[in-house]
């Protein structure tokens, strides 16, 4: 992606092969019916599958329907690393840190962009209050932290676990 889009959704793959032309097809619908109020892209990062998932990637990059940028790491190196390398190569306005097997709601896309870009609000959506604690939290906190600034929606009733990360203002 050349150009600096609104926002891209960064997509951690691992062993995804059987579900992520599914997911592409409900995430490419979201995106095309935001434009041309936001302009958004898709961003996987392959984390060392070991079945075809980088393979229907690359058919899914070839498509051009929206932008579509691959990462792929040449071993697993967990979740939390597939993310960082996702933000690492992002060039847009805001990530959103969603499964690439489509398990979120798309719907939520909408309200979280106008959230930020319209309320100025920074968006954190967890499945429940609870969510939060332990190892799981901490590694968010670090997200939050260098990502966001006053991240917060401890009582979101919606039933998702999609992270939004603004870029760091300078």
């Amino acid at each position: 992606m050349n150009t600096l889009l609104d926002f891209v959704i960064v997509l951690p793959v691992y062993y995804n092969e059987e579900s992520l032309l599914p997911a592409y097809e409900k995430m490419k619908a979201t995106l095309l019916a935001l434009q041309p109020r936001y302009r958004g892209g898709l961003l996987y990062v392959d984390d060392g599958s070991g079945d075809r998932s980088f393979a229907v990637l690359q058919t899914i990059h070839a498509r051009q329907d929206v932008p579509v940028t691959l990462v792929k790491l040449s071993r697993n190196y967990g979740q939390v690393m597939a993310i960082r390398a996702g933000l690492a190569h992002c060039a847009a306005k805001a990530a959103i840190v969603m499964s690439a097997d489509g398990q979120e709601p798309t719907e939520l896309i909408p309200q979280m962009l106008a959230e930020h870009f319209e309320k100025q609000n920074e968006v954190v959506i967890v499945r429940a209050p609870n969510v939060m604690r332990g190892s799981i939290a901490r590694g968010h906190r670090a997200f939050s932290t260098a990502r966001c600034r006053n991240c917060a929606s401890p009582t979101c009733p919606l039933a998702a676990s999609i992270v939004f990360y603004s870029a760091p203002t300078r």
